[in-house]
């Protein structure tokens, strides 16, 4: 994926911006090649692919995986 930070798509400039809200909102698709979504409650990331019309996550998802968390003691 090539980024331009300006680009023309149906006659409008795009650019890359940042976008800030719950992992539960709703991701703007009307947004700029390689723009970012932060999602406040959770911290992950995700990047806009402009050509797809995708968010993609910043980080792998885990959640299916158990984490065992050993205490100190």
């Amino acid at each position: 994926m090539v980024t331009e930070p300006v680009y023309m798509k149906d006659g409008k400039y795009m650019s890359a911006q940042t976008f800030y809200g719950l992992s539960t909102d709703t991701k703007p698709t009307s947004c700029g090649n390689g723009s970012c979504y932060i999602a406040v409650d959770t911290g992950v990331g995700f990047f806009y692919d402009a050509e797809n019309s995708e968010w993609y996550p910043t980080v792998e998802d885990d959640s299916s995986e158990e984490t065992q968390v050993e205490s100190e003691g």
